[in-house]
C-alpha cells in the first residue's frame, strides 16, 4: 500500500517514538502519528512523505488503549513541554525500562536485563526549574510562555502542572514587571529585542530567579534594583544573564547577582543557585538517583566525576571517597563547585577546568588504575570519543555512567568494551515525558586466564 500526503489512513500503532510519537508501518514507510498510542486502532490525515518515513495527524481513536487516560493540563495538545499525559503513569514507567533496553540493543548489540524504573513520588509539580522563551510576535507583541510543539511559535500559558508552584507565579510576576519597564521580546529573526528568556529555579527553600537580556538594559537594572530594595523579599535571588549571541542557547556567559545570596541547602549540602549551576530538575529522584551512584562507591577510593557540573555530586562522594576530582568545561560552574567545596570543608575535593575529552588522561595519570571509579554524567549528546577512548584503556575497576539520553549511551557503552554492564537502573527524571534517567554500573573485564 502506497500513502500520498492528504491521504486518510486506518491503521494499527505498532511502537511508540522518542518523543511519544506512536508508530505504525505502512508500504514500507514508517509513519509517525503523535497522540496515538501502542495497540490503538486510528484514523489519521497523512501531512509529510518522505523516503522511508511519514508524518500524519490524529483524526480520530477507533480502538482506544486500555492505558490511556484524560490529559490533565489544558495545554497538552498544543504545548511541547510534556507528550505522556495520555498515558497512565504505570505504563509510562513500563515504556521507559522498554525504551532503555531497545536502545542498548539496537545502538550497542546489548542484550540484557534492565530493572524496573525507579519511579518518581510526584507526577505532577515535580520540576525545579523553569525556562520560558520571551519572543517579539507581529501580531500579540512581546510574549512569555512555552514553545508549541516543534515550533518556534509561543503558547501563552498561565501555569505548567509539571513545574512547583512557586516556579510559574514567579516568572509571571517577572514577566509582568519586564513588561510594566518597557522592556520588549527577543526578535529571532533580527536579533534584536530586549528580554530574552526568565528561568526560575525552586530548590530547597530558596526562590532563584534569573532575567536573560539581550545585552544590558541600564534602566531597567535599576528599577529592578530599586523594586527588591523596596519589597525585600525572603528567600529570594536575583541574577540578570547577558546573551547577545544569534544561538538558541537560553544562556550567555556572564551573570551578575543583583539581590540575595543565592545560597540554599539541598540535600544537607549548601549549594549556590548560579544559572550556570546545573541540577537535576527532580528533586525526589535526584536523591533516589545519587544514593544508588553513592552506594557503588567503594570507602577510601578515588573518584574521577567527569561532567561534574556545580559539584552536588562530587561533594557526595567526598564524603565517602579517598579523593575525587571533578572534571567541568564551564568555569562559572566550576566557580560554584570550588565554593561548595570551601563552605562544606572537603579538603579531598577538587575541581579542573576543561573539556573532558582533553582533561581526562591528564586527570587519570595522577591515579592508578584499580583505585579509581569514574563517574560519567554527560549531556544529551553523550561523552567524546576522546573520553570513552581514555576510560576504556583507564584500568579503572568500576565506572558508573548517569544518562538522560538512552541511544547515546548506548553508543558509548559499546565503545567501553573492554568492561561489561552489571546494573542497569532506569529513574523517572521526568514523569509525562518519553525522558528516562539512567544508571549504568560497569565492570572491568577479566583477562583470559584471570
Amino acid at each position: 500500500m502506497e500513502i500520498e500526503k492528504n491521504d486518510v489512513i486506518e491503521c494499527t500503532i505498532d511502537d511508540i517514538g522518542a518523543f511519544g510519537e506512536g508508530i505504525t508501518h505502512i508500504g514500507g514507510l514508517t509513519v509517525f502519528i503523535p497522540g496515538a498510542l501502542v495497540g490503538e486502532k486510528v484514523s489519521a490525515r497523512v501531512v509529510l512523505v518522505k523516503t522511508s518515513l511519514a508524518h500524519a495527524v490524529l483524526i480520530k481513536i477507533i480502538s482506544p488503549s486500555p492505558f490511556r487516560v484524560e490529559p490533565p493540563c489544558p495545554y497538552f495538545r498544543q504545548c511541547g513541554g510534556c507528550s505522556l499525559q495520555h498515558l497512565s503513569y504505570d505504563a509510562q514507567l513500563c515504556l521507559k525500562q522498554s525504551i532503555v533496553k531497545n536502545s542498548l540493543k539496537k545502538y550497542a548489540g546489548i542484550d540484557c536485563e534492565v530493572s524496573p524504573v525507579v519511579p518518581s513520588p510526584n507526577v505532577l509539580g515535580y520540576r525545579n526549574k523553569l525556562s520560558l522563551p520571551v519572543l517579539y510576535d507581529k501580531k500579540r507583541g512581546t510574549v512569555c510562555g512555552l514553545f508549541a510543539k516543534k515550533s518556534h511559535r509561543i503558547v501563552d500559558i498561565q501555569d505548567c502542572l509539571l513545574q512547583r508552584a512557586p516556579t510559574f507565579e514567579t516568572a509571571k510576576k517577572a514577566f509582568d514587571f519586564a513588561c510594566s519597564s518597557g522592556l520588549a521580546g527577543y526578535d529571532e529573526e533580527r536579533g534584536k529585542g530586549d528580554l530574552r528568556h526568565i528561568v526560575v529555579r525552586s530548590l530547597g527553600n530558596e526562590i532563584s530567579l534569573t532575567y536573560v537580556l539581550n545585552g544590558e538594559k541600564k534602566a531597567f537594572e535599576r528599577a529592578l534594583e530599586k523594586e527588591l530594595q523596596r519589597e525585600r523579599p525572603e528567600n529570594f535571588s536575583l541574577h540578570i544573564n547577558y546573551n547577545t549571541s544569534k544561538s538558541n542557547v537560553i544562556l550567555g556567559g556572564k551573570s551578575r547577582l543583583v539581590y540575595g545570596t543565592a545560597l540554599t541547602r539541598l540535600d544537607g549540602i549548601e549549594v549556590e543557585t548560579h544559572p550556570q549551576a546545573f541540577f537535576q530538575v527532580n528533586d525526589k529522584v535526584r536523591e533516589k538517583l545519587y544514593k544508588a551512584a553513592l552506594d557503588r562507591v567503594s570507602e577510601n577510593i578515588n573518584v574521577i566525576d567527569a561532567y561534574s557540573g556545580a559539584g552536588v555530586m562530587s561533594a557526595f562522594f567526598a564524603r565517602k571517597a579517598k579523593r575525587v576530582v571533578g572534571i567541568e568545561i564551564s568555569a562559572a560552574a566550576v566557580e560554584v563547585a570550588n565554593n561548595l567545596a570551601k563552605r562544606e570543608h572537603l579538603e579531598n575535593l577538587s575541581f579542573v577546568l576543561g573539556d573532558c575529552a582533553e582533561k581526562m588522561g591528564g586527570v587519570l595519570r595522577e591515579f592508578s588504575g584499580s583505585d579509581v571509579c569514574i563517574v560519567l554524567d554527560p549531556p544529551r549528546s553523550g561523552c567524546s570519543r576522546e573520553v570513552t577512548d581514555a576510560v576504556n584503556d583507564s584500568g579503572a575497576e568500576r565506572i558508573i555512567y548517569i544518562s538522560c539520553n538512552p541511544s547515546t549511551l548506548a553508543r558509548d557503552l559499546a565503545l567501553m568494551d573492554n568492561y561489561t554492564s552489571t546494573e542497569i537502573i532506569p529513574f523517572d527524571m521526568f514523569p509525562q515525558t518519553p525522558n528516562v534517567e539512567t544508571l549504568v554500573v560497569l565492570s572491568r573485564k577479566k583477562s583470559d586466564g584471570l
